[in-house]
């Protein structure tokens, strides 16, 4: 009898401890999260039931979620656990987010919160693809000019990129190429002067400083 007395006070503290676990509230997924696009939508799902019936469906600016760098934007409620945040501009480029729950979200709600701050960037700098034109110079004993069009994911201002850019031609670096594009792009076009055509092959290589 006493070892199941015993039993029975033991089984009775799990189903106690595990009763206590329900009064707390934790986020199930914050989403999208490491790298984002800058033009996103959040959407943050919760273990519990939070947001009240005449919350849900309206757009609402109480800061539920505070970000660091700020971003400034609205948000809804769309199920009583389900909340998305919908920026109202871009999100800077290069940049290094943190995502903070805050205790807004509980409302009335008796739970403790369990929150986790999230961590967030937007792209790094990225060249797409290249593209290499030609064209004969007239009157010119097997001359051509070469042009480069190097696209990133983001506008680049072309007096910087000329600060960081290195083109070789066979190991050879070339020096008096010139920047086309005027104003910042996505798409920077390089003009890389005469180059004699030969019988062996030429190989040209652009290089991007970090």
């Amino acid at each position: 009898m006493k070892n199941l007395i015993n039993i029975f006070v033991v089984i009775s503290a799990f189903i106690y401890f595990n009763c206590g676990s329900s009064d707390s509230v934790e986020v199930v997924s914050f989403s999208p999260d490491g790298e984002v696009s800058t033009l996103t939508t959040f959407t943050i799902d919760f273990s519990q039931n939070l947001a009240p019936a005449d919350t849900q469906d309206i757009w609402l600016t109480d800061e539920f979620i505070t970000f660091t760098p700020e971003i400034k934007g609205r948000f809804k409620w769309i199920s009583p656990s389900r909340l998305i945040f919908s920026p109202d501009m871009p999100l800077e480029p290069l940049q290094d987010y943190k995502a903070e729950i805050t205790k807004k979200v509980l409302f009335s709600t008796t739970f403790d919160p369990d929150f986790e701050d999230f961590e967030f960037h937007t792209p790094n700098l990225k060249v797409k693809n290249i593209n290499l034109f030609w064209t004969n110079i007239p009157n010119q004993y097997y001359k051509l000019t070469v042009q480069a069009d190097i696209s990133f994911n983001y506008p680049i201002s072309p007096s910087i990129l000329k600060k960081y850019i290195e083109i070789k031609n066979n190991g050879k670096q070339i020096s008096n190429f010139t920047i086309l594009t005027e104003n910042s792009s996505e798409k920077i076009s390089i003009g890389l002067g005469e180059i004699q055509q030969t019988e062996k092959s030429q190989d040209l290589t652009i290089y991007i400083k970090k």
